[in-house]
């Protein structure tokens, strides 16, 4: 008899018992494989978006905070900056690059970004249809704004004040474009002209929400945020140090949630190597019939073997199965959902190594029983049977 279809039929007789040890073997894999994709995304999408931005000016407050606002734009911003301040300080410390953004009002929860020219050229789109916002009632929509809102070129409709309801029937923006973005944060927004934003909101008068620019410098990158909060009533701040500060703390989680994958595997070997035990105790007297019929230590072993190669591929799929599920989730987490770059959940080479390590984990923790199962006197194995 084949040792493999032996193995198979051995495992299905007791269901349970397999897919009990293959489901925790599986939340160890999972959470090894999720948190690994889950960092390498984050830190690649929180890498992309604050590439090319040395400065952050924006009303003060939390940095942090003012990040996620301005940068991230999944978080409600410090508050506005005077026109005349900004401009002032971007002529005395020639700032490169600069980026004008204001915050305008929302369509179904999308919001409506206020900016200029230079902010279009870090799109870094794959797709694009359509034109730029040429008049204060025009807007450019990310793809999954397009989506989510069937909103098609040419459309009309009526932005929402801020991120609540209350609705500018004053102010009907159309539809001139759409854009895909390679950074997901872009393809949430709705752009439009810094005017449009200043004619829906004209008790801000002219105000920015923040100004992002670049630092060609490497020492003016470390002196220009402290001289211009020293100068200034603005808050003026280095994106690069907040992100390390940042990624230090998902680090530290990172690590925690590793430590608590690695228990669920000690778990499932464990689990493995006493379910391979008691199924030899079951069935003594199958393994005992077969080496009376002439089957080698050699094929006993290679069916014990199986049993726990069949275990450690249950446990991949169902893991597999747990990621496809995660990364249908992304799209709805509200925060970290927009910045993780999905990219690397399917780049296989990655899990190499623990799919390596199943396999020899299969090994290691059926030597154990076979061993066992020679001391055993078969005879009597037999007699009982």
């Amino acid at each position: 008899m084949n040792s493999a279809y032996f193995a198979f039929k051995a495992i299905l007789k007791r269901r349970s018992s397999t897919f009990f040890i293959s489901l925790i073997w599986a939340s160890g894999l999972f959470s090894i494989a999720s948190v690994q994709r889950l960092d390498k995304g984050l830190t690649e999408g929180i890498i992309n978006q604050v590439e090319s931005t040395d400065l952050l000016i924006a009303a003060k407050g939390s940095p942090t905070q003012s990040i996620f606002a301005n940068i991230f734009h999944v978080d409600q911003p410090t508050g506005n900056i005077k026109h005349e301040e900004a401009e002032r300080i971007i002529k005395e410390y020639n700032l490169q690059d600069v980026r004008r953004i204001a915050y305008g009002d929302n369509y179904e929860g999308f919001r409506i970004l206020g900016c200029d020219s230079s902010t279009w050229n870090h799109l870094n789109h794959k797709r694009f249809e359509g034109d730029y916002p040429s008049s204060p009632n025009e807007v450019l929509i990310g793809s999954k704004v397009c989506q989510l809102t069937r909103l098609e070129i040419g459309d009309e409709f009526y932005g929402s004040h801020g991120l609540v309801s209350h609705s500018h029937e004053s102010m009907k923006y159309r539809v001139c474009g759409v854009v895909e973005s390679n950074n997901l944060i872009w393809n949430s927004l709705i752009f439009s002209n810094l005017s449009a934003v200043w004619k829906a909101h004209e008790k801000y008068d002219s105000n920015y929400t923040a100004i992002l620019a670049r630092v060609d410098n490497p020492i003016q990158k470390l002196l220009i945020p402290r001289k211009i909060q020293e100068m200034n009533s603005v808050m003026a701040i280095s994106p690069a140090l907040e992100i390390n500060n940042i990624l230090g703390w998902i680090n530290q989680g990172v690590k925690v949630l590793r430590g608590v994958s690695s228990l669920f595997l000690i778990t499932a070997i464990f689990n493995m190597f006493f379910f391979l035990q008691s199924h030899i105790k079951e069935r003594l007297g199958d393994y005992a019939l077969l080496i009376s019929l002439g089957a080698s230590w050699f094929k006993i072993a290679k069916i014990v073997l199986w049993q726990n190669i069949f275990i450690g591929l249950i446990a991949i799929i169902l893991t597999y199965t747990g990621l496809f599920a995660l990364w249908l989730s992304l799209d709805h987490i509200h925060l970290f959902g927009e910045i993780i770059e999905k990219n690397y959940f399917w780049d296989f080479l990655q899990d190499a190594y623990w799919v390596l390590g199943v396999l020899f984990l299969a090994f290691l923790t059926s030597i154990g029983p076979w061993v066992w199962l020679q001391r055993i006197p078969l005879h009597r194995a037999l007699a009982d049977s």
